[in-house]
């Protein structure tokens, strides 16, 4: 089976069923719920992001398998990657939002059907409905440059780059928080207030970026021991990182990897969300 069937939205609500700790933080455009995992009752709160893009069905799966994992460590008492999370859990809150792009993801992977609401609208950026380089949801807005952090600057890229309206990747929007799937993340993550953030994007090479002298003394510890080299990259404006750091002044750690389904990959993965929380504790 391939990648594109292996996890879609669908899969997300199959794993989900029947077990404690989830719940929904807004509905998409097309009312898909934009699950979240709960793990953990602490004080200190971790969130972690599956990629905004609309290729997000890899970071999705290995996320939610760390959940799943997680909560079997936890039912059994037993070490997870040499961790005690039952030890950990009590003082610090894990919040895992797999799939923040949901109509996106479904776009990608079960292709465009003419019962879509916004079907016109995105034969107009897609009308040889081939999605392999969306990124947006689906109304052509890409989640992550939805926000409000140097937000002329974006448009003024945009204008640049020959982008005026809805678009495969490059448009931010109307406005900022324009679409139901970012003004659902800002509106969970005011009222959670996170002590870190941490976004898994998939790309072919494996790297981590972050900055701010906080953020990079989370991301040197979570460097060295998921094997993921730092890189120097130039922030979006509008950019969903951007702003949440900006805003809650919490180290906000983007992480890189190919999601090759290999169990190194896995560890990493699920070592560096598992050192954020333990580091907030220590804060």
């Amino acid at each position: 089976m391939s990648e594109k069937k292996a996890f879609d939205y669908s899969s997300l609500k199959l794993a989900a069923e029947g077990k404690q700790g989830v719940f929904s933080i807004g509905k998409s455009w097309l009312l898909r719920d934009i699950m979240a995992f709960s793990l953990g009752e602490g004080k200190k709160k971790v969130v972690v992001f599956g990629d905004l893009s609309a290729d997000s069905s890899a970071p999705a799966m290995f996320l939610t398998e760390f959940w799943k994992n997680a909560l079997s460590a936890l039912s059994q008492n037993s070490l997870f990657l040499s961790f005690k999370l039952s030890s950990l859990l009590k003082k610090t809150r894990i919040c895992i939002i797999p799939m923040p792009n949901p109509d996106g993801c479904d776009l990608i992977l079960n292709g465009l059907s003419e019962y879509n609401p916004f079907y016109s609208r995105i034969l107009k950026f897609a009308p040889d409905k081939n999605f392999d380089l969306l990124k947006a949801n689906a109304r052509g807005v890409e989640l992550e440059i939805n926000f409000s952090e140097n937000w002329l600057a974006a448009k003024n890229e945009e204008r640049l780059n020959g982008i005026t309206g809805p678009s495969l990747f490059g448009y931010g929007g109307e406005y900022p928080e324009s679409e139901k799937e970012s003004a659902a993340i800002s509106f969970f993550l005011r009222s959670f207030s996170p002590d870190a953030i941490v976004i898994f994007h998939k790309e072919e090479k494996k790297n981590l970026f972050c900055r701010g002298l906080l953020s990079k003394a989370f991301g040197n510890i979570i460097s060295g021991y998921g094997d993921i080299p730092f890189t120097d990259r130039e922030e979006r404006n509008g950019g969903f990182s951007l702003w949440a750091r900006e805003f809650f002044d919490v180290p906000v750690i983007d992480i890189y990897l190919p999601f090759n389904d290999s169990s190194s990959e896995k560890d990493s993965i699920a070592s560096s969300i598992i050192l954020s929380a333990a580091l907030t504790m220590n804060e």
